[in-house]
C-alpha cells in the first residue's frame, strides 16, 4: 500500500461540557484538517510510547 493514499482513524475522547460541544468540535475540525495536509510517516515506536 502507497503511505501517503492511506487513510487514518482518528479516535478522540474528551468530555466536554455540553455548553461547550460546539466549540471543541470547531477547534478540533480546524486543528486536524492542517494536519491531514502534512502526513508523516507512522512511526510505530513513537506511536506505541504515546499509549502505554
Amino acid at each position: 500500500m502507497n503511505p501517503s493514499s492511506a487513510t487514518a482513524i482518528l479516535v478522540v475522547r474528551h468530555q466536554v461540557h455540553p455548553q461547550h460541544e460546539q466549540r471543541y468540535e470547531t477547534w478540533l475540525y480546524r486543528s486536524i484538517e492542517p494536519a491531514s495536509q502534512f502526513p508523516r510517516r507512522f512511526n510505530r515506536q513513537r506511536d506505541h510510547n504515546l499509549w502505554g
